[in-house]
């Protein structure tokens, strides 16, 4: 009956609430994040205790709410846990970049003169993104979110205090890198704890306070040990059912998420889960190709804009800072849109299609973000190539921070509503393809625009942008159609 229960379910795959999105071995992955069988019910434990076909399976209690599943938490203990995770993935977004202005002084005083290397010291950060996450999230969903992140800010910090200190130019690209490989932690895993926490319909809010956040890691790493609880629910069930068989010497009481495979089967099938997403999903390597486009061109800017001003305006270093005001804009203004329409553009989409909410319904700004990218950096380029005020230029990289939000965020809420459970693994290999992007293609910027110059090596990178278009296009259209193709649902 539990096989036909899932094989049923399966075939119907198109509301998140109810039916999969993603596929498991054992049968389809709901937004609660469970895999959907059949259920017992025990009106005395939170936890049930199942009396038919496993007499000895933890599940939740059904019908909730289960004080021990992060989706029945209170709405306090959710968005404590959200602030805190906001906290520890703002750091190490802003430490990616964040000394781009000095980088002048750097090479000055480690002696150098390279202009690929000064680059590299920009983006040797975001090279820790590539290896980060292919390890991160298949490890989060063996042992739980929670222990993998207190790891990794304590690495954070050590690595970021050797940084710190460094003695030579080559000790701080290393343990720059170390750096990017600690903090990609909270990013990898950011979508996931959402999705662990929060409804499709109340997403959109929770995903643009997490891109936003606080700013004192090491008070942050302090609160996280305090506060900071699983939210993965296979793990919290895995934990119960260990607390049974420890009260009660029967080693028969496991997690019905349990699928009976030995420490290293599982490990081997979460690590190879970002690579199948990668390589057999279309869906997720265009979001990946996509996204990368936009990682890379705000690496450019972030590691160009303020040599651009102190070379083309006579910025000091400290004006040099304020050129990133305008990015600074629009991320937040991107964020705020995309937060307010996305939640309300879902629930206007769930009662327009008889309470069904689609992946799909996330998508609308990539449409609009694809459009302002380019326009952005034809007015950035051009303004700064005419020597108008400084003020233009920074307005045309506001638009490029608008359009980077229009695209980044509808699609992490795009693969944390389609895939819940698997979230992490989702964003991990979207967050592979569009770091390596990151981390290379910035090199070439200051040739580029030493034989170009900032208007027509801006123009290229608007035109490259503009190919884009048609794939958001695309995925509007007919992602859902390639989405719930059996082609393409590869077994995770």
């Amino acid at each position: 009956m539990h096989a036909q229960t899932s094989a049923k379910t399966s075939s119907n795959a198109t509301d998140i609430n109810e039916k999969a999105y993603a596929r498991t071995e054992d049968g389809p992955v709901n937004a609660r994040g469970d895999l959907q069988i059949d259920r017992h019910k025990d009106g005395e434990s939170t936890v049930l205790e199942g009396k038919s076909d496993d007499e000895f399976g933890i599940d939740w209690l059904d019908p909730g709410p289960d004080a021990r599943n992060p989706q029945d938490w209170s709405v306090g203990r959710k968005w404590m846990i959200i602030v805190l995770v906001t906290g520890i993935t703002l750091i190490p977004a802003l430490m990616s970049t964040a000394f781009a202005p000095a980088v002048p002084l750097l090479m000055q005083d480690f002696d150098s003169s390279s202009a690929a290397l000064a680059s590299f010291t920009v983006s040797v950060y975001v090279m820790g993104y590539c290896i980060g996450p292919p390890l991160i999230a298949p490890m989060s969903e063996i042992h739980g979110r929670a222990p993998i992140l207190h790891i990794a800010n304590v690495a954070y910090l050590v690595t970021a205090v050797v940084s710190a200190v460094s003695n030579s130019l080559s000790l701080f690209i290393i343990f720059r890198l170390f750096m990017g490989f600690a903090g990609c932690a909270s990013v990898t895993l950011g979508g996931g704890v959402i999705a662990d926490l929060m409804p499709p319909e109340k997403r959109g809010v929770a995903m643009t306070a997490w891109s936003t956040g606080p700013i004192l890691l090491g008070a942050l790493t302090c609160a996280c040990f305090l506060f900071l609880k699983e939210t993965y629910g296979p793990r919290i069930l895995a934990r119960v059912a260990d607390q049974k068989r420890r009260e009660t010497g029967d080693p028969r009481y496991k997690s019905t998420l349990d699928k009976g495979q030995g420490r290293t089967q599982l490990l081997r099938t979460a690590l190879m889960r970002p690579v199948k997403m990668l390589f057999k999903s279309p869906i997720i390597a265009l979001l990946a190709l996509y996204t990368s486009i936009i990682n890379a061109y705000c690496t450019i800017l972030f590691a160009t804009i303020g040599t651009v001003f102190e070379d083309e305006y006579n910025f000091s270093v400290g004006e040099g800072g304020l050129a990133y005001f305008g990015l600074t804009i629009g991320f937040v203004i991107g964020q705020i849109s995309v937060g307010a329409f996305s939640d309300s553009y879902v629930k206007k989409m769930k009662a327009k299609h008889d309470g069904q909410i689609k992946p799909e319904d996330r998508l609308p700004p990539l449409i609009l973000g694809s459009l302002l990218l380019p326009s952005g950096f034809l007015w950035y380029g051009w303004a700064t190539q005419e020597h108008t005020h400084w003020i233009v230029p920074i307005l045309g990289s506001a638009l490029v921070g608008i359009a980077s939000m229009f695209s980044y965020l509808p699609v992490q809420l795009y693969l944390v509503d389609t895939y819940t459970v698997f979230a992490a693994s989702a964003i991990a290999s979207n967050s592979v393809v569009r770091s390596i992007c990151a981390a290379l293609v910035p090199l070439g910027a200051g040739p580029l625009y030493n034989r170009l110059g900032y208007g027509w090596g801006n123009s290229v990178l608007a035109f490259i942008s503009l190919g884009f278009v048609p794939i958001a296009l695309v995925l509007l259209i007919f992602g859902e159609r390639v989405r719930t193709h059996p082609r393409f649902q590869p077994k995770l």
